[in-house]
């Protein structure tokens, strides 16, 4: 197959884009190409390259388009040229960096193009016998669904892409925006986001505008605080984090959540974000400690005091239940007074270290009710008010609390029944 043939060949000649030659689809393009130059050529060899080549795409987040998965690769690959766009360097890139890169993203450009109408019509010309099978194999796509670029080289768009990188970083953080430290402590995204946003969190208008500005100075490189958000269960301070995430993100923030128990190994997060270009919230929700809690003290050095400034890209975004953070016990509330006024200020030192703190508190019954209708509304119950008051009071009564979580499950109740012809 010429073109196979002039493909690998190029292959080999990538540099800056390197770390695409690893990908599992293009070395079983290289692979299966490389297969059907040798003498004899083994049929089960090639249609084996082929197959896997058909399973990849198939299985990809592109219904087996060609062309989509290879530019998603390119966007998302971390390289010495990206990097540098994601620095806003790329005026700064010399002659010959350009030139390898526009080389590269034109060979990858020429690999999508490849079609398995040609591999197979190459397949049969190799073995005429096994026409009948080879007809029978599956096709990948070579249509551009996911990403419209124009029909011209890839290398051509080199600015673009630069541009696109300045905006979005590098590696995966182009493709994701949501991250959370997994059991083997290593950052890894989060697939699929949970699409709150700030109008679904009824009231506390004011709290939500103090957690905005201070993002949006955060995001315009201006002073920000590291932000406690505190109050009761269920009155949105999580969800207030999280809209506001999916209200930014497209404006270069990024949010990784770590568990309390994983603060012990927030400095690998901070060396994961420290030279990526974009803004990042580090996520802790219902924070609390146990006394002589180890994740207490490395906190605490993060927050202040400790010898490694944090990076100037990252804050810290905390919720809790507790206004001093750590769980008190009747113990620690006795003994001589030197002892009990030492552990209040230690308590309260943590919470101090958060440059603002954010208090959400419980509804009381008339915000309550209002919150109730307001969502009822945004999601079309047809339902008198006076009928909608009392079932929420009864579910808030049987819950034992009234808050925005709580009207928005009564609602979701109500709107369960409704939708089976049941009474509410």
């Amino acid at each position: 197959m010429d073109k196979g043939t002039y493909v690998l060949d190029m292959l080999s000649g990538v540099t800056v884009y390197h770390h695409l030659r690893d990908d599992k689809l293009v070395r079983h393009f290289c692979k299966m190409f490389d297969a059907m130059n040798r003498h004899p050529a083994r049929f089960e060899k090639i249609a084996k390259h082929y197959g896997k080549i058909c399973t990849l795409l198939f299985e990809s987040e592109f219904s087996g388009s060609l062309p989509d998965y290879l530019f998603d690769k390119i966007l998302c690959d971390e390289n010495v040229y990206t990097v540098m766009c994601a620095q806003n360097k790329f005026n700064r890139l010399t002659r010959s960096l350009k030139k390898a890169a526009v080389f590269d993203l034109n060979v990858f450009y020429l690999l999508s193009l490849v079609t398995s109408t040609e591999i197979k019509d190459a397949m049969k010309e190799l073995f005429p016998d096994k026409a009948e099978i080879i007809n029978l194999f599956a096709d990948y796509s070579n249509d551009r669904r996911r990403f419209r670029t124009h029909d011209q080289k890839w290398g051509d768009d080199l600015y673009q892409l630069g541009d696109y990188h300045r905006r979005n970083g590098v590696s995966v953080f182009t493709k994701y925006f949501a991250f959370f430290m997994d059991e083997h402590k290593e950052v890894v995204p989060v697939r699929h986001f949970e699409p709150f946003r700030l109008n679904s969190l009824k009231k506390y208008e004011l709290q939500k505008q103090k957690v905005i500005d201070n993002t949006l100075s955060f995001l315009h490189g201006k002073p920000a605080n590291n932000v406690l958000l505190y109050g009761d269960r269920g009155t949105g301070k999580s969800t207030t984090v999280k809209a506001v995430l999916n209200e930014y993100h497209q404006e270069g923030l990024r949010m990784i959540q770590v568990a309390k128990e994983d603060i012990i190994y927030i400095h690998k997060v901070l060396a994961f974000v420290d030279k990526v270009p974009l803004k990042f919230i580090i996520f802790i929700d219902d924070l609390t400690f146990n006394e002589n809690d180890e994740c207490f003290n490395t906190l605490k050095a993060i927050l202040e005091g400790s010898l490694n400034e944090m990076p100037k890209n990252v804050l810290i975004y905390a919720t809790t239940n507790r206004r001093h953070l750590i769980k008190e016990t009747f113990s620690s509330r006795e003994g001589n007074e030197l002892h009990a006024s030492d552990t209040r200020d230690e308590s309260a030192s943590l919470a101090d270290r958060f440059g603002l703190v954010v208090t959400f508190t419980k509804p009381n019954l008339a915000d309550f009710m209002e919150i109730v209708c307001e969502i009822a509304k945004e999601r079309g119950i047809e339902l008198d008010e006076e009928t909608l008051k009392k079932g929420a009071n009864i579910f808030a009564m049987q819950k034992a609390s009234r808050s925005g979580r709580v009207a928005r499950q009564y609602i979701d109740y109500v709107e369960g029944r409704l939708s089976l012809g049941l009474p509410v």
